[in-house]
C-alpha cells in the first residue's frame, strides 16, 4: 500500500533503519565472525533503490519530509528568496512555500525531452534533489553499517541504473539514480551492484 512507504528523507526512518542494521550486523558479527565479507543495503522498488513507483503513473514524494527537505536543498542552493524567484521566475515563490512539482508539471516537457530553465527550473531542481535525498540515505545507512562492523567489512548497495532506466519510460528522471558523481564520494560505500540489463533477455543468445 503506497501509504506504508516511507519516505526516504525521514529523518525518523532513517534513525529507525540505521539502528535495526546496526543491530544485524551485531548479531551477524557474533554469530559468524569471520564469514562474512561484506554487506549489501537494498531499499526501494525491487531492493534497487529505486523510488517505488519509479515504473508506474503514480509519482512520488510528496510526503511533509521530502518537502521539508527539498525546502532545505533550496535554502543551501540559492540562499534568499529573491535568488530563488528569479531562478524559478516566480515573483511570489518563498522557501516556505516551495513545493515538490505536481505530476503534471514533471511530466511536461518544453522542447522535445528537454526542460527550459525559464519555465521549468522548479521541476530541474526538484530532481536533481531527488536523486540526491537517495545518496545521502544510502550514505547515512552505509556510515551505521560500517561503525558497526568496525569498518572491517565492505559495504555496497545497488546504484547507477543509467541506461538502463532510460529505456522505461519515466523511469529515469524518476527512479532517483541521477546523482551518480555524488554517490563515488560516498566514502562508507565500497561497491556498486547492478545487472547488464534486463532488457530484451529472451532475444539474446
Amino acid at each position: 500500500r503506497k501509504n506504508h512507504i516511507p519516505s526516504w528523507a525521514s529523518e525518523q526512518w532513517r534513525k529507525d533503519t540505521a539502528e535495526n542494521i546496526r543491530r544485524f550486523i551485531h548479531h551477524v558479527r557474533g554469530k559468524y565472525g569471520k564469514n562474512i565479507i561484506g554487506y549489501h543495503i537494498a531499499s526501494g522498488h525491487t531492493e534497487e533503490w529505486f523510488y517505488w513507483t519509479s515504473y508506474t503513473e503514480d509519482f512520488l514524494d510528496y510526503s511533509k519530509p521530502q518537502t521539508e527537505a527539498f525546502r532545505v536543498w533550496l535554502r543551501k542552493k540559492y540562499t534568499s528568496n529573491e535568488a530563488l524567484r528569479s531562478a524559478w521566475n516566480n515573483p511570489d515563490i518563498t522557501f516556505e512555500t516551495a513545493r515538490v512539482p505536481y505530476k503534471t508539471e514533471r511530466i511536461r516537457r518544453d522542447f522535445f525531452q528537454f526542460r527550459d530553465p525559464q519555465k521549468s527550473q522548479n521541476v530541474i531542481d526538484y530532481y536533481i534533489f531527488h536523486s540526491e535525498v537517495v545518496v545521502e540515505t544510502i550514505e547515512y545507512l552505509a556510515r551505521a553499517a560500517k561503525e558497526a562492523c568496525n569498518y572491517e567489512s565492505l559495504v555496497g548497495v545497488f546504484y547507477g541504473y543509467i541506461f538502463e532506466l532510460a529505456g522505461s519510460g519515466l523511469a529515469s528522471q524518476n527512479g532517483g539514480h541521477l546523482a551518480m558523481a555524488k554517490m563515488l564520494r560516498c566514502r562508507n560505500v565500497d561497491f556498486y551492484t547492478a545487472p547488464t540489463s534486463y532488457m530484451a533477455r529472451q532475444d539474446r543468445k
